[in-house]
């Protein structure tokens, strides 16, 4: 549905930096960067929050089931694929390559934002966030910005209008805020005014994502990571510790950040997908037109968070920068996580085999 880093660490600050296309990198160096260097940067306690493993859940947990999926023996033997898993009807695998272990947290880049999209689905269908509010009625911080007279939903739907061509600048985006130490508020406030109408078109966006993050604390008195971590960490056995990277303001990012073990993104896609099967307002919100509740709310559109499989419209997820997917089967429950370096560009080929994986569940 939706078109759509290189961490040098230093003796006082951890930069982010995307590498350049322009520039040829090994395998090697992506692979280094991601599964190395992101990692450590996260353990450092002044870049990101952490959320603590069940004692003993690791050991504890039964061994990884084997697969009986020639495909899933066929991607795992591709050298682009780092690590994939699947989880259904109770039974986790998981197959990873190069330095990933079991316990290393996967830094997922955009996959936080169809979290994000879950955690604000469960907001409003507890009653705490009036869709039907704008967001500086939400949020007093961003009343103070160009967002303050935006629809929360246009905001949901990735089309306020506030910055131009956000899309094009998400690599900026990212870089300011896990680089240069600029904070999402920085970013937001930078905007003195809306750059189009709001609602008229979709728009990628960074922005709107973080904009997001202010109208939950706001609305809920919780960041993101506070209800990650009540709503699904809480709830799902973690085996490993996880992360959520701040800002310099110390806030959990919207747009991008979470960081888990590939064992425990499966449970947390399982835990997800669970809720939205068995829950009626939650399956309103993911597959219906808008309507939650019998209320039209006109917010059916939330769903510019995720990508959604042309061919199955039962089947869609989160995507991240480079590679890294977290889709599943509302039909069947089945969860199925790619990580792939794919030149760390995006490549419509992860979808491929996301896709293709899902369907060998069946």
């Amino acid at each position: 549905m939706i078109n759509l880093a290189k961490i040098i660490i230093t003796s006082t600050v951890i930069l982010f930096t995307a590498v350049p296309h322009s520039v040829a990198v090994t395998t090697e160096q992506i692979l280094q960067f991601r599964l190395e260097r992101i990692p450590n940067g996260l353990k450092d306690p002044k870049r990101a929050i952490l959320f603590k493993a069940v004692d003993g859940a690791a050991s504890q947990e039964a061994p990884a089931a084997k697969s009986k999926s020639p495909y899933f023996q066929k991607i795992h033997s591709n050298p682009n694929n780092v690590a994939i898993g699947y989880f259904q009807n109770g039974s986790l695998a998981t197959s990873l390559k190069y330095q990933a272990s079991d316990e290393t947290p996967f830094f997922v880049y955009s996959v936080t934002k169809f979290v994000v999209g879950f955690l604000i689905a469960d907001q409003v269908c507890q009653g705490r966030i009036d869709p039907a509010k704008t967001m500086g009625e939400l949020s007093s911080d961003l009343s103070e910005t160009a967002y303050r007279d935006i629809a929360f939903k246009d905001v949901l739907g990735m089309s306020s209008g506030v910055f131009s061509n956000a899309n094009q600048q998400t690599v900026r985006s990212y870089q300011e805020v896990t680089r240069k130490g600029v904070s999402m508020m920085q970013q937001l406030s930078a905007q003195k005014k809306p750059a189009s109408l709001a609602g008229s078109k979709f728009d990628y966006s960074n922005y709107d994502s973080n904009a997001l993050s202010f109208a939950v604390i706001g609305a809920t008195g919780k960041t993101i990571a506070q209800l990650f971590e009540t709503v699904v960490w809480e709830n799902i056995n973690p085996s490993y510790d996880g992360y959520w990277l701040k800002d310099s303001d110390g806030l959990p990012i919207g747009a991008f950040g979470l960081a888990l073990s590939a064992g425990d993104l499966l449970k947390m896609g399982s835990f997800m997908v669970n809720r939205v099967r068995n829950e009626q307002c939650l399956k309103d919100y993911y597959t219906g037109e808008g309507e939650v509740d019998n209320r039209n709310l006109g917010i059916a559109n939330w769903r510019k968070h995720s990508w959604v499989n042309p061919k199955n419209l039962n089947q869609f997820g989160g995507s991240g920068y480079g590679g890294q997917k977290l889709v599943f089967d509302t039909t069947t429950g089945s969860v199925v996580f790619v990580y792939s370096n794919y030149n760390d560009k995006y490549d419509e080929n992860t979808f491929s085999i996301a896709w293709r994986l899902l369907d060998d569940l069946r």
